[in-house]
C-alpha cells in the first residue's frame, strides 16, 4: 500500500503541471459578539470570513473550532457546514458557542478563538488521494479580545 500511495503522490506532482495551481484559502475572525445572555449563561457568535482566490468554487467540508471565555471554560465543536467558498470571492460563516456563567455579565469578558476550515479541491486525483487518507487542505483562524 505504501508503494501505491507514493506512486499516487508522484502522479499528482506530474499531473499538477497540467492543471492550474490551487492557491491557499485564507480565513480570519471578523467579529465575536454576544447573541443571547440569560441568568444561566451566554451564547456567543463568531463570524469568520474565508477568502477563495481560486477560479473554482471550493466546498467547505468541516469546521473545527474552540472558543475560550475567561471564567466560562471552553467550547469546542466540529461542524459540517453547508457552505461553499465562491470562486474569487468570500464566504461568511457564523459559528455559535455557549457558556454557563451563573448570572455573571459576559460584557468585557476575555475570549480566545482558534479554528480551521477544511475544504475540498476539485478533481478526480483529489478524490483518489482522499480515499487514501491524504489530508484535505485547510485555512486556520484565530483571535482574542474582549466581548463587546
Amino acid at each position: 500500500m505504501g508503494r501505491m500511495l507514493l506512486a499516487m503522490v508522484c502522479l499528482t506532482a506530474v499531473l499538477g503541471g497540467c492543471s492550474s495551481k490551487l492557491h491557499q484559502v485564507t480565513a480570519r475572525v471578523d467579529s465575536v459578539r454576544i447573541d443571547q445572555q440569560t441568568d444561566q449563561g451566554v451564547r456567543v457568535l463568531v463570524t469568520v470570513v474565508a477568502e477563495n482566490p481560486n477560479d473554482t468554487p471550493l466546498p467547505v467540508v468541516r469546521t473545527r473550532y474552540s472558543v475560550s471565555l475567561a471564567g466560562g471554560g471552553e467550547f469546542a465543536f466540529t461542524e459540517l457546514p453547508k457552505a461553499t467558498l465562491p470562486a474569487n470571492g468570500t464566504q461568511t460563516i457564523t459559528l455559535p458557542a455557549a457558556f454557563a456563567l451563573n448570572g455573571a455579565d459576559a460584557v468585557g469578558t476575555s475570549y480566545k478563538v482558534v479554528g480551521q476550515l477544511t475544504y475540498e479541491p476539485p478533481g478526480e486525483i483529489r478524490k483518489l488521494l482522499t480515499e487514501y487518507n491524504v489530508p484535505l487542505p485547510s485555512a486556520s483562524f484565530k483571535d482574542e479580545g474582549q466581548l463587546p
